[in-house]
């Protein structure tokens, strides 16, 4: 079975994921969070605490689970967000679509709380471009989890751009031993984090 990485934004480093009912529902309904965007997560992380953390798993799919999919934005993927919003749960162990952005967010609350038509949603969202997000809603679907490594993101953030003062080549060796030397992560995870991080010398 193909793996691939995913990633959870949040304040504390989570090994063990759970599912947790709380005040408010989510896109998705109560569930377990991930996206395969690093940058994504790296702003809920973020935005979450002054000491956020990237939680990094490898994902293999299980396809004896129920998996609802919804490959871009759509009628169907609007009228799933606002029954669940609404409190209404669903059947599936796995969600995976689209994740609104705080403007598309906006559109979305306005649809559900009937400010705004369905129309009006779709000629105000349609040039926008949403992330991915991928919830877990069981306990089988959890088990496709396997914890991976954390980032510490301002850590790095604070280290690795003090070496941006170094020519190209140097940045790169210096801030791959550099994360290496942290924790062992997998080559993507770097990658990503080199995409992130290393300001090229002007």
């Amino acid at each position: 079975m193909s793996e691939i990485l995913l990633y959870h934004g949040s304040k504390e480093e989570v090994v063990y994921p759970e599912i947790r009912i709380t005040r408010y529902t989510k896109d998705f309904s109560w569930g377990f969070y991930c996206t395969n965007n690093y940058q994504q997560a790296y702003r809920w992380a973020d935005r979450r605490s002054a000491d956020g953390i990237v939680n990094v798993y490898r994902y293999v799919e299980n396809p004896d689970l129920k998996i609802l999919r919804f490959p871009e934005m759509s009628d169907e993927w609007l009228d799933f967000i606002a029954k669940c919003r609404a409190g209404e749960t669903h059947p599936y162990d796995i969600v995976e679509g689209p994740m609104a952005d705080d403007t598309i967010w906006d559109y979305v609350n306005g649809f559900t709380s009937g400010q705004i038509s369905r129309e009006a949603f779709w000629a105000l969202a349609k040039f926008k471009h949403p992330t991915h997000q991928i919830s877990f809603h069981t306990v089988n679907a959890l088990h496709c989890l396997t914890f991976e490594t954390i980032i510490r993101v301002h850590f790095l953030a604070y280290h690795v751009y003090g070496l941006a003062t170094l020519d190209d080549g140097h940045v790169v060796f210096q801030a791959l031993y550099l994360i290496v030397q942290i924790r062992e992560v997998d080559a993507y995870v770097v990658g990503e984090i080199l995409t992130d991080f290393v300001v090229p010398v002007q």
